[in-house]
Formats: structure tokens, C-alpha cells, sequence
């Protein structure tokens, strides 16, 4: 272990701000809530969806392996009606 003397001037003087706060759980959930909720692009939600039909497909393929005939309309069925329309931007 190294430690080091820094004078006053070098410092950075956010360095210690907030360092007596404890995090508290309504901090850490307000975090974790605007991470989810947060507006993503166009291409990111293309992404999104892209992966979601991709993970039926392979559930479709293994219940058709089992021999379940289960027939649901699923991710696919959404992305053909609204592929060209614009995400909502209004949340609720």
C-alpha cells in the first residue's frame, strides 16, 4: 500500500462531497427506475424487438420439437402491423 500527501491546490474540490451520505434505498430505486423508463432510439428499440421475435422463434422451434402444437400470436405478429410506425414518446 502507497499513500501520498497531495497539497491542498491539487486536490479537486468535488473530491470529497457527499462522502458522509449513505446511499439510501429510495436512491438506489430512483436510479434503477429512470434506467429502465429512459427514451431509447429508434434503432435501439429495432434492437430490442429484433431479439425478443429471435428468443420465440427458438421457443416455438422447441415446443415443435416436443411435438406441443401451441399456437400464439406473439413478438412477430406486432412487429408486421407496426414496423414502420414511430415509437410513442408519451409516457405515462
Amino acid at each position: 500500500l502507497v499513500c501520498h500527501i497531495l497539497p491542498q491546490d491539487q486536490v479537486h474540490e468535488l473530491m470529497f462531497t457527499k462522502a458522509k451520505r449513505i446511499a439510501t434505498k429510495a436512491d438506489i430505486h430512483k436510479k434503477a427506475r429512470l434506467e429502465v423508463n429512459k427514451q431509447r432510439s429508434t434503432d435501439a428499440l429495432k434492437g430490442i424487438t429484433a431479439k425478443l421475435v429471435k428468443r420465440e422463434e427458438m421457443k416455438r422451434k422447441k415446443l415443435a420439437a416436443l411435438g406441443i402444437d401451441y399456437d400464439f400470436p406473439g413478438y412477430a405478429a406486432g412487429v408486421t402491423s407496426t414496423d414502420d410506425a414511430e415509437p410513442s414518446s408519451k409516457r405515462r
